[in-house]
Protein backbone atom coordinates (compact mmCIF):
# COMPACT_ATOMS: atom_id res chain seq x y z
CA UNK A 1 0.00 0.00 0.00
CA UNK A 2 2.96 2.48 0.86
CA UNK A 3 4.95 1.60 -2.93
CA UNK A 4 1.22 2.83 -4.09
CA UNK A 5 1.05 5.94 -2.11
CA UNK A 6 4.42 6.94 -3.21
CA UNK A 7 3.61 5.85 -7.26
CA UNK A 8 1.07 7.99 -6.73
CA UNK A 9 2.67 10.65 -5.01
CA UNK A 10 5.41 10.93 -7.83
CA UNK A 11 3.14 10.74 -10.98
CA UNK A 12 1.31 13.69 -9.49
CA UNK A 13 4.49 15.79 -8.97
CA UNK A 14 6.80 14.90 -12.23
CA UNK A 15 3.52 14.23 -14.62
CA UNK A 16 2.76 17.67 -15.63
CA UNK A 17 6.27 18.64 -15.50
CA UNK A 18 7.41 16.21 -17.67
CA UNK A 19 4.07 16.69 -20.09
CA UNK A 20 4.78 20.38 -19.95
CA UNK A 21 8.59 19.64 -21.24
CA UNK A 22 7.22 17.60 -23.79
CA UNK A 23 4.94 20.18 -25.34
CA UNK A 24 7.76 23.09 -24.69
CA UNK A 25 10.58 20.89 -27.49
CA UNK A 26 7.84 20.21 -29.59
CA UNK A 27 7.93 22.72 -32.30
CA UNK A 28 5.58 23.83 -34.52
CA UNK A 29 6.07 24.30 -38.08
CA UNK A 30 6.63 27.51 -39.78
CA UNK A 31 6.12 28.18 -43.52
CA UNK A 32 6.98 30.98 -45.59
CA UNK A 33 3.85 32.20 -46.06
CA UNK A 34 3.68 35.88 -45.18
CA UNK A 35 0.74 37.94 -45.47
CA UNK A 36 0.51 41.64 -45.67
CA UNK A 37 0.36 44.22 -42.90
CA UNK A 38 -3.35 45.48 -43.15
CA UNK A 39 -3.59 48.97 -44.71
CA UNK A 40 -5.69 51.30 -42.52
CA UNK A 41 -7.40 53.52 -44.49
CA UNK A 42 -8.76 56.79 -43.12
CA UNK A 43 -12.34 56.04 -45.23
CA UNK A 44 -12.98 53.85 -47.43
CA UNK A 45 -11.67 54.06 -51.05
CA UNK A 46 -14.13 54.48 -53.60
CA UNK A 47 -13.82 54.39 -56.84
CA UNK A 48 -13.27 57.20 -59.35
CA UNK A 49 -12.95 57.42 -63.28
CA UNK A 50 -9.42 57.82 -64.60
CA UNK A 51 -10.37 61.79 -65.74
CA UNK A 52 -11.57 62.74 -62.78
CA UNK A 53 -8.59 61.66 -61.07
CA UNK A 54 -7.49 65.47 -60.83
CA UNK A 55 -10.25 66.05 -58.39
CA UNK A 56 -9.54 64.32 -56.08
CA UNK A 57 -6.56 64.72 -54.96
CA UNK A 58 -4.99 63.78 -51.17
CA UNK A 59 -8.24 61.32 -51.19
CA UNK A 60 -8.32 57.76 -50.43
CA UNK A 61 -9.17 56.00 -54.07
CA UNK A 62 -9.56 53.05 -56.70
CA UNK A 63 -9.24 53.64 -59.83
CA UNK A 64 -8.96 51.59 -62.80
CA UNK A 65 -7.17 52.10 -66.40
CA UNK A 66 -5.00 50.84 -68.66
CA UNK A 67 -1.25 50.90 -68.51
CA UNK A 68 0.02 52.94 -71.33
CA UNK A 69 3.84 53.07 -70.34
CA UNK A 70 6.23 52.30 -67.30
CA UNK A 71 9.61 53.26 -66.54
CA UNK A 72 11.71 51.25 -64.15
CA UNK A 73 14.10 52.81 -62.30
CA UNK A 74 16.80 51.35 -59.34
CA UNK A 75 14.45 52.35 -56.42
CA UNK A 76 11.09 51.86 -58.18
CA UNK A 77 8.53 51.59 -61.21
CA UNK A 78 6.30 54.20 -62.38
CA UNK A 79 2.95 53.36 -64.21
CA UNK A 80 1.25 55.49 -66.52
CA UNK A 81 -2.39 55.68 -66.60
CA UNK A 82 -5.02 57.33 -68.82
CA UNK A 83 -2.09 57.79 -71.32
CA UNK A 84 1.49 57.92 -72.33
CA UNK A 85 4.42 59.87 -70.50
CA UNK A 86 4.37 62.97 -70.74
CA UNK A 87 0.41 63.58 -71.04
CA UNK A 88 -0.47 60.83 -68.66
CA UNK A 89 -3.30 61.20 -66.47
CA UNK A 90 -1.85 59.72 -63.15
CA UNK A 91 1.88 58.17 -62.34
CA UNK A 92 1.50 55.08 -60.05
CA UNK A 93 4.58 54.64 -58.16
CA UNK A 94 5.33 51.31 -57.23
CA UNK A 95 8.13 51.44 -54.23
CA UNK A 96 7.72 47.60 -53.42
CA UNK A 97 11.22 45.80 -54.42
CA UNK A 98 9.70 42.76 -56.06
CA UNK A 99 7.55 44.98 -58.95
CA UNK A 100 9.73 45.14 -61.50
CA UNK A 101 9.02 41.34 -62.27
CA UNK A 102 5.45 42.47 -61.68
CA UNK A 103 5.59 45.76 -63.61
CA UNK A 104 7.07 43.91 -66.90
CA UNK A 105 3.42 42.00 -68.07
CA UNK A 106 1.61 45.16 -67.03
CA UNK A 107 1.89 47.42 -70.15
CA UNK A 108 -1.51 47.51 -72.04
CA UNK A 109 -3.08 45.47 -69.37
CA UNK A 110 -6.60 47.37 -67.67
CA UNK A 111 -5.58 47.44 -63.67
CA UNK A 112 -7.07 48.70 -60.71
CA UNK A 113 -5.05 50.46 -57.88
CA UNK A 114 -6.13 51.39 -54.52
CA UNK A 115 -4.35 54.82 -52.38
CA UNK A 116 -3.96 58.09 -51.37
CA UNK A 117 -3.73 60.44 -54.82
CA UNK A 118 -1.39 63.08 -54.44
CA UNK A 119 -0.06 65.78 -56.74
CA UNK A 120 3.49 66.15 -58.33
CA UNK A 121 4.76 68.75 -56.87
CA UNK A 122 8.49 68.82 -58.45
CA UNK A 123 7.03 69.56 -61.98
CA UNK A 124 5.13 72.52 -63.20
CA UNK A 125 2.05 70.53 -63.81
CA UNK A 126 1.27 69.13 -60.32
CA UNK A 127 -0.02 65.88 -62.28
CA UNK A 128 -1.70 63.08 -59.94
CA UNK A 129 0.59 60.59 -58.59
CA UNK A 130 -0.31 57.73 -56.09
CA UNK A 131 2.38 55.51 -54.07
CA UNK A 132 1.96 52.26 -53.64
CA UNK A 133 3.74 50.59 -51.19
CA UNK A 134 2.23 46.60 -51.10
CA UNK A 135 1.46 44.98 -55.01
CA UNK A 136 -1.94 43.64 -53.29
CA UNK A 137 -3.21 47.39 -53.89
CA UNK A 138 -2.74 46.92 -57.60
CA UNK A 139 -4.57 43.80 -59.34
CA UNK A 140 -5.09 43.25 -63.16
CA UNK A 141 -8.43 43.52 -64.35
CA UNK A 142 -10.12 40.93 -66.70
CA UNK A 143 -11.31 42.51 -70.10
CA UNK A 144 -14.53 41.00 -70.64
CA UNK A 145 -14.78 39.92 -74.26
Amino acid sequence: MKLLIMIAALLIVFLPTSWAQHHKKAKVKQTNVKFPPPIIFEFDPYPVSIDSVSQHLYEEVIVTSKVYGLEITKKHTLLYLGASFPIQQLTVILMDANSKRLAKNLKGKTVSVTGKLFTDNDRDDGKPIMYINFPHLLKIVQNKS
